[in-house]
């Protein structure tokens, strides 16, 4: 693919570049002022699909490669990159996000969809490969062994006995003790009655 070079200064400003694959979609860098140093080159190219991970919550043609690999934004620069709402192959708008390669794999960027203009954006403070994606959702922490209950057959023979409050355990068998300290009990009445 063809690639784009870009001159930005310490005054910074803005790169836009439009996937020549489709021109509907385009990337938006914003560059803050003292973000990188004078002379700074930055590149930008469609990416070739073999050189990043695969993925099926890709959306179709916002892939960018972003150069050079070693360039920083101290602050941060903004990236929004736009999509193409006919080419996103059953992937809902609102889970749209951007991600980077990191290590091999795409990464999730802190950003945020605007679905009523098809772009999605969010700081970064360095380059690789970047693009849209579906938001990686997580569900819920898998149980640690301190939080995993074990139910037996054995339970109701263990418990013989119950009432309207619910089961009434045996000492060696309970899941936890509780003792009652009274405090203060010296200032009421109440109190060191009830203790």
């Amino acid at each position: 693919p063809p690639i784009q070079s870009y001159e930005v200064g310490a005054a910074g400003g803005s790169i836009v570049f439009l996937n020549p694959d489709n021109p509907g979609v385009r990337v938006t860098i914003d560059i803050p002022t003292r973000s990188v140093a004078d002379g700074t080159v930055i590149t930008l190219a469609t990416a070739d699909s073999a050189d990043y991970p695969t993925s099926d919550d890709l959306a179709a043609f916002t892939a960018f490669e972003f150069g050079p690999s070693d360039q920083t934004f101290d602050p941060p620069a903004t990236l929004s990159i736009t999509y193409d709402e006919d080419s996103l192959d059953g992937l809902d708008e609102s889970d749209l996000r951007l991600h980077k390669v990191v290590g091999g794999e795409w990464t999730e960027i802190d950003s945020d969809v605007d679905v009523s203009s098809n772009v999605v954006s969010g700081e970064i403070d360095s380059f690789s490969f970047c693009a849209i994606l579906r938001r990686i959702i997580l569900g819920p922490p898998a149980p640690t062994p301190s939080t995993i209950s074990y139910v037996s057959t054995d339970v109701p023979k263990a418990v013989p006995d119950n009432d309207d409050n619910g089961i009434i355990w045996p000492d060696a068998i309970a899941p936890f003790h509780v003792g009652i300290v009274p405090m203060n009990m010296h200032k009421s009445e109440a109190v060191k009655e009830a203790a």
